[in-house]
């Protein structure tokens, strides 16, 4: 899955969440989840900025 697909999938998981009084702790679960795939693809972009600032802006020699 693309980055861009994540990030929407994860929009659409966000707008879905809402506490559920059968099982509060579902919304708790839901929550942590959406916000470790967050992290994740925080990384991946922050990797790959790394990897383009390592090339594109490394100093001239």
């Amino acid at each position: 899955m693309t980055e861009a697909a994540e990030l929407r999938d994860l929009a659409a998981a966000v707008v879905r969440l809402v506490p559920d009084r059968r099982d509060p702790e579902a919304f708790h679960a839901d929550k942590s989840e959406i916000a470790a795939r967050l992290r994740r693809v925080a990384a991946l972009v922050e990797r790959r900025e790394a990897g383009w600032r390592r090339r594109y802006m490394a100093p001239a020699a």
